[in-house]
């Protein structure tokens, strides 16, 4: 089943054994291929499914002198149809979706600049209190300083600091609620 505009170029490494298009859609072309005992077989020409990585990514098996290779669909995309001008080392999918491989949805960027975009559209969130691998506290160091910082003025911010091992401003930054404000207020 061919689709309007679509068009269909050599994959890098793999010519005369299969093609990408623009769309995304890999093409094994037909060839021979040697068997047992000297014989040949035709392959035909089919487009292979693509399978969804644990990441989200669709990926195929290209296989060449009987050595497989698994490619994500997405770089064979940008190889073949988008300019790398600044040799940028990853693709983006501009739309956040990660199975749209589509040309127009991909570009080449830095990591950073993946990185950048995937907080900028909420892809990837970082992940908060105890579960941030730079967190010092806990979930229940917190919800511990919240109930000794409602309790009064026996425990000021330096002392509680010394006790949990963390700088004055962090207690100052709890109890403001401007930094661990995810825990649950009515636990505290």
């Amino acid at each position: 089943m061919s689709i309007l505009n679509e068009i269909f170029k050599d994959i890098i490494g793999y010519k005369h054994y299969y093609q990408i298009s623009n769309f995304g859609r890999v093409k094994s072309l037909r060839r021979y291929i040697n068997i047992k005992n000297g014989f040949k077989r035709l392959l035909k020409e089919r487009i292979l499914k693509n399978v969804l990585s644990p990441y989200g990514y669709f990926y195929v098996e290209l296989v060449k002198n009987k050595k497989g290779k698994k490619i994500f669909i997405h770089r064979l995309v940008a190889k073949t149809f988008i300019n790398n001008y600044n040799n940028k080392p990853e693709v983006n999918h501009k739309n956040g979706i990660k199975n749209d491989n589509h040309f127009k949805n991909l570009e080449w960027v830095t990591h950073s600049e993946n990185q950048k975009y995937a907080h900028l559209t909420g892809l990837k969130k970082n992940p908060k209190g105890e579960l941030n691998n730079n967190s010092k506290l806990l979930n229940s160091d917190v919800i511990e300083i919240k109930r000794k910082l409602r309790n009064g003025n026996r425990f000021t911010c330096t002392k509680l600091a010394k006790e949990y091992n963390v700088h004055p401003y962090t207690i100052r930054l709890i109890r403001s609620n401007k930094r661990w404000n995810h825990i649950d207020k009515g636990k505290t």
